[in-house]
């Protein structure tokens, strides 16, 4: 069993890249999908109400991921908390982070008519990563290269 864990900006192509990654019967955890099933109606814009419960769902989920089940699971976290990657480091789980730069993210979202919050939740992906420990950033830019924590030599 396999878990990987997909970061990147909003517009990085998170998604796109599980679904062309995951086969029949993986496990795929990501938000925008689960606030539809709960309800939200527009792509990437759902109610607090429904943000609340699909947050909640979503939590339950990882976790259950993370105590070990049979099957490969895909787990899309845009930023995740320094506990969130302490959690995934001790599941084994492949980090993968997806950064085609923030003129790429803005154009994609101005194209896919994404809501106007998505513009400023860009930049302040790339202004918090920008100020990640050395260490970060050479993890993350080493997952760009395909090198993940699970590889035993860069």
């Amino acid at each position: 069993m396999t878990i990987t864990v997909i970061i990147g900006p909003p517009c990085a192509g998170k998604s796109t890249y599980t679904r062309e990654h995951a086969t029949n019967d993986d496990v795929i955890v990501d938000f925008d999908r689960i606030a539809t099933a709960f309800g939200a109606t527009e792509p990437h814009e759902a109610s607090p109400a429904v943000r609340a419960v699909a947050f909640s769902a979503r939590a339950t989920a990882i976790a259950t991921i993370l105590k070990g089940i049979d099957t490969d699971s895909w787990i899309i976290h845009t930023t995740p908390s320094a506990s969130w990657i302490k959690q995934y480091e001790d599941a084994d789980a492949e980090m993968v982070t997806l950064d085609p730069g923030i003129d790429e993210c803005l154009r994609r979202a101005a194209d896919d008519q994404r809501p106007e919050w998505t513009a400023d939740a860009i930049r302040a992906w790339y202004d918090t990563n920008a100020q990640k420990s050395p260490q970060a950033r050479l993890r993350c830019e080493l997952a760009l290269l395909g090198v993940t924590a699970s590889d035993p030599t860069p």
